[in-house]
């Protein structure tokens, strides 16, 4: 079973090592996708050095023009992810996960934006069992499954875990996205569901709270619940859910 993961706006693809350790000592394989531009920093296989790009996030862009912008950033990354599982698959990487994907049976999962991306890359593929979100920005999701009402639904389970509203993260209107989403899953017969992790800030879904205590200083998005009771709950939540649709 395969486990495809993205990280979100300024992450990096080894941000969620607490979940994805977890997943694979369980048995899954689990691919994490860098983004160049929308990482902090990444290195290319040449070297070659990549900065975070604020116009790829739509800086100084309103209203249609920001929305299709990151609309446009959903589908690139989905792309950048389905490429970077392939050539796993064939050996381009890691000698041990030459053919070891299973592509029939696999997930989809991210961070805020990767989480909302993850949506996409679900849909691309066949075999896709379902998608896991982490506190995820609809935005960047196929506008066809989050419009109103929705014009699409997406074949695959889906899970979404929310940081507390109560923090204000996110605006109400991305969890109503979300929530039409799931009713039009639902309605096609699939399984959607969406848990509000209490206390937990937006990068508490992330190893970022374990990485500094100046984390709220710095105006980090973390909640006043410390990462010692976020992660197991998210881990606990994440593999039972996966290991139902294995």
């Amino acid at each position: 079973m395969a486990c495809a993961r993205r990280r979100g706006r300024r992450g990096w693809a080894a941000q969620n090592s607490f979940l994805t350790e977890e997943l694979a000592s369980h048995g899954f394989v689990v691919v994490a996708a860098e983004h160049p531009g929308g990482a902090m920093r990444s290195v290319l296989r040449d070297g070659t050095i990549v900065d975070f790009d604020p116009g790829a996030f739509g800086a100084g862009r309103d209203g249609p023009a920001f929305d299709a912008a990151i609309r446009a950033l959903g589908r690139e990354w989905a792309g950048t992810t389905q490429a970077a599982v392939r050539a796993a698959n064939r050996g381009e990487g890691p000698a041990a996960l030459a053919g070891r994907l299973d592509l029939d049976r696999w997930f989809a999962t991210g961070h805020s934006t990767g989480g909302g991306a993850a949506f996409e890359v679900c849909r691309r593929e066949a075999g896709c069992r379902g998608v896991v979100g982490l506190d995820p920005w609809m935005l960047p999701a196929p506008e066809a499954f989050v419009s109103e009402p929705p014009r699409a639904t997406l074949d695959a389970d889906v899970l979404a875990l929310f940081s507390d509203p109560a923090l204000g993260f996110f605006e109400p209107a991305n969890r109503a996205a979300f929530d039409r989403l799931a009713a039009a899953s639902r309605a096609a017969g699939r399984s959607a569901a969406a848990v509000v992790i209490e206390g937990a800030g937006h990068s508490d879904l992330t190893d970022i709270g374990l990485l500094s205590p100046l984390a709220p200083r710095l105006e980090i998005y973390v909640g006043p619940r410390p990462p010692g009771e976020v992660h197991p709950e998210v881990r606990r939540r994440v593999l039972a859910w996966m290991r139902l649709r294995s």
